[in-house]
């Protein structure tokens, strides 16, 4: 008898138990949204250029290509769900001959909208390109903001994975993830983040409606007010 009893407990702890790992496996629980590591889709330049991409559609905390690898505001809970910050900005070069005159660009895009390289974030996170092609965090965080314990507009760049236009001409892809946090380092806003993004003299919006499927909102884990990707090329 006891040993029915303790059966039956197990059975019992087991099917209500739901951890943060069950989640993240190929078994989804019923009614949590199945969603994609990354995505393909097509940028074109005239008539006669574009780039086919496959991209990664989050920022990745190490590099496994995994939803459980996605980057999670380090554990940090708002609202009692989980964070998993998206990929939203991306920049395409269709011009730079070099992955140095393409950094060069970036960074002058940065500096232009009021973005400066500071510490005091968590650093280590990667992009993800399709292929297993995998970009680490260019230096630290891009701030608005030098002081970190501010309310700031914050994020990470994954810089010039080169690949190829239609044409055979080089292009060179950066994405980044950036998001408003608060003076005590916790989440404000995905959305809010994308309006420093503007047009410069060698970068132009291409799109921010781009639907990449990186939108989640359910008990456990979710993206908040994440609603749109900016999308900038080259002039």
């Amino acid at each position: 008898m006891r040993l029915v009893i303790y059966l039956v407990f197990i059975c019992l702890l087991s099917s209500c138990s739901k951890t943060e790992e069950a989640i993240f496996t190929n078994m989804v629980p019923e009614n949590i949204p199945i969603f994609l590591l990354s995505n393909s889709f097509t940028i074109h330049k005239n008539n006669t250029e574009n780039i086919s991409l496959n991209m990664g559609l989050w920022m990745f905390k190490e590099k496994k290509y995994e939803k459980k690898s996605i980057a999670n505001w380090i554990d940090v809970q708002h609202e009692g769900k989980f964070i998993l910050e998206p990929i939203n900005v991306i920049w395409v070069d269709f011009k730079a001959t070099s992955k140095n005159e393409a950094k060069q660009k970036i960074l002058t895009y940065l500096e232009t909208n009021k973005f400066i390289h500071r510490s005091g974030s968590s650093i280590g996170y990667f992009g993800y390109f399709g292929s297993s092609n995998w970009v680490s965090q260019f230096r630290e965080t891009w701030s608005d903001k030098q002081n970190p314990n501010t309310i700031n507009n914050h994020g990470r760049i994954f810089l010039n994975f080169e690949t190829t236009a239609s044409n055979g001409q080089k292009v060179f892809i950066t994405s980044g993830a950036f998001s408003i946090e608060n003076e005590k380092h916790l989440f404000v806003s995905f959305d809010k983040a994308l309006d420093a993004f503007n047009n410069t003299q060698t970068w132009q919006l291409y799109s921010e409606n781009l639907n990449v499927h990186q939108i989640l909102n359910d008990y456990t884990y979710t993206t908040f007010d994440h609603k749109r990707v900016k999308i900038f090329t080259t002039r």
